[in-house]
């Protein structure tokens, strides 16, 4: 599971976690196929939805990131490619719960 470098995450935290995941996923998923493809992730990223507040402000956190250290970029692609358990190009919100709980 996911761990502060201080201490285990609170209840709250996590279920905020989850529930940040899982509008990421309910926004990306453009087909509505239940996967996010590589160049969903990539058009989410790069700011290709609308402007909700809580998604637009975590893009825009990543985007300053990626401004501020470009390795963050190929960080997040090691992410992707992390999440996509089975590597064909699609993270499911099963493999996103898996990684969460693993």
């Amino acid at each position: 599971g996911a761990e502060r470098k201080v201490g285990a995450l609170s209840e709250e935290e996590k279920s905020l976690i989850m529930l940040s995941s899982q509008k990421f996923h309910e926004t990306a998923d453009i087909d509505g196929s239940g996967k996010v493809n590589y160049i969903e992730f990539q058009t989410f990223m790069r700011g290709g939805f609308e402007e909700r507040a809580e998604l637009h402000q975590m893009r825009q956190k990543l985007q300053n990131a990626v401004k501020k250290n470009p390795a963050v970029l190929a960080s997040l692609i090691k992410l992707f490619n992390a999440l996509d358990k089975n590597g064909d190009g699609f993270v499911t919100q099963q493999e996103m719960q898996e990684a969460w709980e693993g």
